[in-house]
């Protein structure tokens, strides 16, 4: 009899979080929720939505404020992480709320992010590829320069984060227009 039992749940649980009732505007606001927080210092929220040919390639939710350092970001990417937040009815508050926003439109999101102190970070979490490898792990790497002067570009700042949704097979709108104009009110 073995110490102890995984009681890891199966990733397959990542599909079901998915249908938590979020609807298209409540995921982006969620996300931009977190870019205006007090502790993230932003004084510039952007959100590019990029379709082609009828179908929604990606939506990026980008900041400048103070980023994430490796710690925060591997708690972001974390299912029920401790959050600090004490809002009861919010799943931000039990570390639900960036994963279950992005997947509820797409089954893959990236975090670019950059703090004060801290390497340029891309995080990548792959809903279908957590099934596939049977894990939880979210692969991060260190992004290249290239890719740190276009963060750049979007954040307006040497620091902050994008949250890039992909993979997209929820959005309730086809037509671009009316999708962004429903996000900005």
């Amino acid at each position: 009899i073995p110490d102890y039992l995984d009681s890891d749940p199966n990733p397959e649980v990542l599909l079901q979080l998915r249908s938590l009732g979020y609807t298209n505007q409540s995921t982006i606001g969620d996300i931009c929720d977190n870019s205006i927080d007090t502790n993230v210092d932003s004084s510039f929220v952007s959100i590019n939505v990029k379709q082609s040919k009828g179908e929604y390639q990606y939506v990026e939710i980008i900041d400048d404020g103070f980023g994430m350092d490796i710690q925060t970001l591997e708690e972001a990417t974390k299912l029920a992480s401790k959050t600090g937040k004490s809002r009861k009815n919010d799943l931000g508050s039990y570390g639900m709320g960036l994963k279950t926003a992005a997947s509820a439109i797409g089954l893959k999101f990236e975090v670019f992010t950059k703090s004060e102190n801290d390497n340029f970070l891309i995080a990548s979490y792959d809903i279908e590829e957590k099934i596939k490898s049977n894990s939880f792990r979210t692969p991060v790497r260190i992004g290249s320069e290239e890719e740190y002067d276009e963060f750049q570009l979007k954040t307006k700042s040497t620091t902050g984060t994008i949250v890039k949704i992909s993979k997209i097979d929820n959005i309730t709108d086809n037509n671009l227009t009316q999708f962004t104009a429903t996000i900005k009110k």
